[in-house]
């Protein structure tokens, strides 16, 4: 439950046995864990990246990349249902949808999101017909600054370590990564924190 003031965000934290599907990415590669929390205080300062329209004919659908300095399940989620709140109040949108990015660069890769939500305030869902309000998750593993920086050197070199049969040398992108960030080889991976905790939003 969110009780909230512009400031002030109260949440009953579900976590449910269903991956989540939306703009922002797809289906989470693990599921959703079962560990009910309560999570309680305030949102965390935010900045809009991107906009894009996924309206219809009668409805009006808006989705916002944002990123924000919340490193934790409990901050990112009271954010990103901050962020819906209002930028639906600014825009008139039926249905609102935030992605919360660890980086700009990280956005424009689109899939690395660490929370998000969706938000129709009649009550319609994403069709207009679906009978839901919110569907908000969030990452209960954020992720480190090592591993911003790591995703953020791998796919801006990526293209240079592309093979011709359209793969990725992974083992040389790698070694370039392992000398350039000063890591020990085994540290460099592609991070992927999964959207594995979703909110009950009332």
């Amino acid at each position: 439950m969110i009780v909230a003031s512009r400031r002030r965000i109260w949440v009953i934290a579900l976590i449910f046995g269903f991956g989540l599907v939306s703009s922002c990415g797809g289906d989470p590669a693990q599921p959703p864990k079962i560990s009910p929390q309560l999570l309680s205080g305030e949102a965390k300062p935010y900045a809009v990246i991107s906009e894009n329209d996924n309206s219809f004919s009668g409805r009006k659908r808006l989705i916002f990349g944002i990123f924000s300095t919340a490193d934790t399940a409990n901050s990112m989620a009271l954010t990103v249902v901050q962020a819906a709140r209002d930028l639906q109040k600014s825009t008139s949108a039926d249905l609102v949808e935030i992605c919360l990015y660890p980086s700009e660069k990280l956005a424009a890769i689109g899939d690395n999101y660490t929370a998000k939500a969706l938000y129709a305030p009649d009550g319609g869902g994403s069709s207009g017909t679906q009978g839901w309000k919110w569907d908000v998750c969030a990452a209960s593993q954020p992720y480190t600054q090592q591993e911003i920086k790591i995703g953020e050197e791998w796919w801006g070199n990526r293209k240079r370590f592309q093979l011709k049969n359209g793969g990725t040398d992974e083992p040389a992108l790698k070694k370039f990564l392992s000398e350039k960030l000063g890591l020990p080889l085994n540290e460099i991976e592609l991070p992927d924190h999964f959207c594995d905790t979703t909110i009950n939003v009332r």
